[in-house]
């Protein structure tokens, strides 16, 4: 099982382009790309089902848009964005041996994972980048 979270907000303006179906603006083309990308990292194979759901602006680009995807091993990820509300950029990766979140993605640099025999978190940090 896979959950995945991101949401910016974003002042109304119809004339930005994140409100602008002909500039790729909504929840979905503009910060899902990334939501979608992480799920799939995770995924055994590309989804052979998807569903979806949205909220729309007057604009008609999504607001908000909830998405469920499954492939044929029966892995399933559960996405949620929003252009209208703070979210924790949260990534989740369940199985039966415990479980992963990354925070922060796509630009993570820790993840902490708890184990489900001890329920036992260890936390995992990558090393900064220094600035060239």
């Amino acid at each position: 099982m896979i959950q995945v979270n991101f949401g910016n907000f974003k002042e109304y303006d119809v004339n930005n382009r994140f409100f602008n179906p002909n500039l790729a603006g909504g929840a979905l083309l503009d910060i899902g790309v990334y939501a979608v990308s992480f799920a799939r990292w995770f995924m055994t194979s590309k989804p052979n089902t998807v569903l979806t759901t949205m909220t729309p602006f007057e604009t008609d680009v999504d607001e908000s848009s909830g998405i469920l995807l499954q492939n044929k091993e029966m892995e399933i990820a559960t996405i949620s964005l929003t252009m209208r509300a703070k979210q924790p950029k949260r990534g989740l990766i369940a199985c039966e041996n415990g479980y992963i979140e990354i925070y922060n993605f796509p630009r993570a640099d820790k993840a902490t994972i708890t184990y489900a025999r001890d329920n036992l978190s260890r936390k995992w940090f990558s090393a900064k980048l220094r600035d060239s």
